[in-house]
């Protein structure tokens, strides 16, 4: 039988997380879904979770994970069914800075924390191929 939904731990306020069932998202063309095995807890998922953070929520929390894909996206190309990835929350420019030009978007001027939210979850739909490896 095929499942429809997932778990995932929402964040509806300081201190409350809860467990719920979610239908299991399809990825759009430039997607995949990841079926999550492990997903590390951030210093900004703590801040959330405390109230620190001016983050809205509800949230799911998470967002350095692996996994493998479950499912792809009809523009993805380089990764199939099966495959493990690690997924990150950096998304360098990769064409526009220095750092990025020589090879080194580790090092990249212009990084954003884009990919990967939601990893509390049974499974996760980040970008592909940007974010794994």
């Amino acid at each position: 039988m095929t499942r429809t939904t997932m778990t995932m731990a929402m964040c509806h306020a300081a201190n409350d997380i809860r467990y719920e069932q979610v239908p299991i998202p399809q990825p759009a063309a430039d997607e995949m879904l990841v079926r999550i095995a492990y997903c590390g807890i951030c210093p900004s998922d703590l801040r959330v979770y405390d109230g620190r953070s001016s983050q809205k929520l509800p949230l799911i929390l998470g967002h350095e994970f692996t996994g493998w894909v479950q499912q792809v996206g009809t523009g993805v190309t380089r990764l199939r069914v099966g495959d493990r990835v690690v997924v990150s929350p950096a998304e360098p420019c990769y064409t526009q800075c220095p750092a990025c030009l020589r090879g080194l978007p580790n090092k990249c001027a212009h990084m954003h924390a884009g990919g990967g939210g939601g990893a509390w979850a049974s499974s996760g739909l980040p970008k592909s191929p940007r974010f794994c490896s």
